[in-house]
């Protein structure tokens, strides 16, 4: 991934947006794998591997919610749910997908609709825009919002002045050599998937500029203040993304299962 793509952005988009080619719905299971391979469990020894390599490296979080659009989802003190087995890999790769994929600047009535096309309603839109509280994105993405937003060469005002005054003294310098990363939610819970996010929305620290739309705009401000002021979170955001994760997926005999998940066989 290019370091001016939002990582989380892609996360809660790139399953919708990018795989709308030949699926096969149906024969997804809980206990797909059950008994596959004599008498070991494929989902303990995966959860064993996978949980070890975060305890080393909780930074991952976002890599992993990104690849439950593939097989697997792991949250760091988040929702716990079963996961449908049984998706089988594509047979075609294009690198021009990507280019499909809205960009961190995209009006919430245009995400809704991208969304809606694939049966995602505004609220489990915003719910899975959740996976942006361990989200990370880059100076670059954003140095048009700090430093001269539409041109006006002064900070988006929908992003509270203090906040843009922490951005541009500790992370996003204007004069920055490197192009830093930048936390979508509070440091302080980056590596937790909790409704921290929608609180910053509330308080104008949405980093992009589609976090703070949605808590700015009136088809999509309510959900961001019911997530943010109630304990619903976990339940709604692990029930849009295992509707999300099923969305457009191979089974049966479609597409095949790589022996190597870097190429087709």
């Amino acid at each position: 991934m290019q370091p001016a793509c939002s990582s989380a952005l892609l996360a809660a988009f790139l399953v919708v947006l990018a795989y709308s080619a030949v699926s096969c719905r149906g024969q997804l299971a809980n206990n797909y794998y059950a008994g596959k391979c004599g008498n070991f469990s494929v989902e303990a020894i995966i959860h064993d591997a996978v949980k070890a390599r975060l305890a080393w490296d909780k930074r991952m979080v976002a890599g992993l919610l990104h690849l439950q659009f593939h097989d697997c989802f792991v949250a760091c003190g988040g929702p716990s749910y079963q996961v449908q087995l049984g998706r089988r890999d594509g047979m075609v790769s294009q690198a021009s997908m990507a280019s499909i994929l809205p960009g961190p600047n995209v009006d919430v009535p245009t995400a809704i609709d991208l969304f809606g096309r694939k049966g995602i309603n505004a609220l489990e839109m915003v719910s899975l825009m959740g996976a942006h509280t361990v989200g990370v994105t880059h100076c670059s993405v954003i140095h048009n919002r700090l430093f001269n937003y539409n041109g006006t060469g002064l900070p988006d005002p929908a992003m509270d002045p203090m906040y843009v005054w922490i951005l541009t003294t500790f992370a996003c310098p204007k004069d920055q050599a490197y192009d830093n990363i930048v936390y979508l939610d509070d440091p302080s819970s980056i590596l937790l998937v909790d409704k921290s996010y929608y609180c910053q929305i509330m308080k104008r620290h949405g980093v992009l500029s589609v976090d703070q739309a949605l808590g700015d705009h009136n088809a999509t401000a309510w959900m961001v203040n019911f997530l943010a002021t109630t304990d619903s979170f976990p339940s709604m955001f692990s029930q849009a993304l295992n509707k999300l994760a099923a969305l457009d997926v191979l089974t049966g005999t479609a597409g095949e299962i790589r022996k190597n998940c870097r190429r087709t066989n």
